[in-house]
């Protein structure tokens, strides 16, 4: 009667077995372990404050000093004006080797006013700040500044601007991670 494949592959084990035992082989494997203290890591955090903002009727000027505070409820801006929307940063930033980007976004103000003003934002007079720890409860200056140029000469558009709006409402002020600085 032939043998089946389970019955040749049992006694092909078996004799394996056999075979390794009758050589004398012995098996072993040694180990050895130590708890080692490896501390602990902790995170660091990125973190910021944004005082609530005021409207300010700058009346074209530079300096402060004559700016008024205004209500955007009740003011109509109209060519020739200059109006600012002003607020204070202050950064928490902890971590070693942490560097971040502080800066604004306007291209989620809405609104047909959009057409006829010049809109920007600065944070401490420039685009955008780098900052490090060493930031840590330093104030920066938001301000967004909203321009309807006086249009003198030919006007191309007689109503520009008229009974339409400017929504600021979504404006975005971020604080956000740059890659490690290198290490020298």
């Amino acid at each position: 009667m032939p043998m089946s494949r389970l019955t040749k592959s049992v006694a092909a084990v078996a004799a394996g077995v056999l075979f390794l035992g009758a050589a004398g082989g012995t098996f072993a494997q040694w180990k050895e372990s130590e708890m080692v203290d490896g501390g602990t890591v902790t995170a660091g955090h990125l973190d910021m404050t944004v005082t609530p903002g005021t409207w300010f009727d700058t009346k074209g000027t530079e300096g402060t000093a004559d700016d008024t505070e205004l209500d955007t409820a009740t003011f109509r801006i109209v060519p020739g004006d200059v109006i600012e929307y002003r607020a204070t940063i202050t950064p928490d930033l902890v971590g070693d080797n942490l560097e971040a980007e502080l800066s604004s976004d306007l291209t989620t103000a809405t609104g047909t006013l959009a057409d006829f003003v010049t809109t920007t934002a600065t944070l401490d007079g420039a685009p955008t700040q780098t900052l490090t720890p060493a930031d840590n409860g330093t104030s920066f200056d938001a301000v967004v500044r909203v321009e309807m140029p006086y249009g003198e000469g030919t006007v191309t558009d007689p109503d520009g601007g008229e009974d339409t709006s400017l929504d600021l409402s979504s404006l975005e002020i971020a604080l956000v991670q740059t890659p490690n600085p290198p290490t020298p």
